[in-house]
C-alpha cells in the first residue's frame, strides 16, 4: 500500500526555492505561456483559474485560444524538465493572478485538494441600542467614547482592545 499524502508545506518551499534560485522559470512563464494566456482571457469566456478549468474548456471543445494556452503551458513543462500536473496547475493559477494585477515575480498556488478548515469565528450577538459595548474599561463605555483625557499636547486615545494610545495633537487640538 502507497502512501498518498500530499505534502503541501514541502511543495511551497519548492515554489519558493524556484523563484529564488531560477528566476528563469517564472520569467519563461511570463514571455511564453502568460501572453498566450491574456489574449485567451480577452477573447474568450472561459475560465482559466486552475488547471482542471482549462481541462474541462479543452474536453468541452475548446475554442483555438484555449488551445494554445494548453500548447504553450505544456511547452513551458516540458522545456523546465516539469512532469507533474500540480506544477502546470501553478502556473495556471499564477497566469491568472497576474492577469488580475498580481505580483509577477511571486507564484501563486492553492490546490484543489488541500482540506484546509474554513475560519469561522463565533462572535457572539450585538444589538447596539439594547446592549452595552463591551470594553473592558467601565460598564458604560461606548466605542464613541474614545478620548480619555487631554495632557500636555497629547490625547490619550483608547485604542483597540482597551490600550491607550498617545496621539499628538497639533492645529488647535484637531487631529
Amino acid at each position: 500500500m502507497s502512501d498518498k499524502t500530499i505534502n503541501f508545506a514541502a511543495r511551497c518551499e519548492y515554489l519558493s526555492a524556484i523563484e529564488v534560485h531560477w528566476p528563469d522559470v517564472m520569467k519563461s512563464l511570463r514571455l511564453g505561456a502568460f501572453p498566450v494566456y491574456r489574449a485567451c482571457l480577452e477573447t474568450t469566456s472561459a475560465t482559466l483559474q486552475a488547471l482542471a478549468g482549462l481541462s474541462d474548456a479543452l474536453k468541452r471543445g475548446a475554442s483555438v485560444e484555449i488551445n494554445q494556452v494548453e500548447l504553450a503551458l505544456r511547452a513551458w513543462a516540458r522545456g523546465h524538465g516539469f512532469r507533474d500536473t500540480w506544477l502546470r496547475d501553478v502556473a495556471v493559477q499564477s497566469m491568472h493572478s497576474w492577469a488580475r494585477g498580481g505580483t509577477k515575480s511571486k507564484w501563486t498556488y492553492l490546490p484543489e485538494d488541500l482540506d484546509a478548515p474554513k475560519f469561522e469565528p463565533d462572535l457572539g450577538y450585538w444589538i447596539p441600542f439594547f446592549t452595552k459595548w463591551p470594553t473592558g474599561g467601565g460598564a458604560d463605555r461606548r466605542p464613541c467614547d474614545a478620548i480619555n483625557s487631554v495632557k500636555g499636547g497629547q490625547r490619550r486615545v483608547r485604542g483597540g482592545f482597551g490600550a491607550d494610545k498617545a496621539v499628538i495633537v497639533g492645529n488647535g487640538g484637531q487631529y
